[in-house]
């Protein structure tokens, strides 16, 4: 759960400036996203914050929020990143979503193509093919 203060420290890191309570961007964020309006004490779920996320994509801030995520240390799919001392960090910084392999392939009608032929293939060649098509940014 992400409590008020959590909201707090989050905004400030993301934006790399001072934040309090009363802060819009805080108060925008719990308002919109915790679970019980209402509640004097809001909390924001991991659905929340999901919903925070698609949201902010959606409006064109893809590659800022994936740069302040990875920031904070969490990779798009927000599991932590590796620490010093911890393996190999196997991510790469992209400059936008355009550089990364996934939209090359979605935007490569011969490449989209090629996948989708793969689904008539032996069983285990489909079901890998079915994977990449899963998490095309189509």
């Amino acid at each position: 759960m992400m409590t008020q203060e959590l909201c707090i420290e989050f905004a400030s890191r993301v934006t790399k400036q001072k934040s309090s309570i009363y802060d819009p961007r805080v108060v925008d964020l719990l308002e919109k996203y915790s679970i019980d309006n209402k509640a004097e004490y809001k909390l924001i779920d991991l659905n929340g914050l999901k919903r925070f996320c698609i949201n902010s994509c959606l409006i064109g801030k893809e590659d800022s929020l994936r740069g302040n995520f990875r920031v904070l240390g969490y990779a798009q799919d927000l599991k932590r990143l590796p620490r010093d001392g911890e393996s190999e960090n196997i991510l790469q910084i992209r400059k936008s979503k355009e550089d990364m392999p996934r939209y090359k392939v979605s935007q490569n009608e011969h490449y989209f193509d090629s996948l989708i032929d793969m689904l008539q293939f032996d069983p285990e060649v489909a079901h890998r093919a079915r994977e990449v098509i899963v998490t095309l940014a189509t």
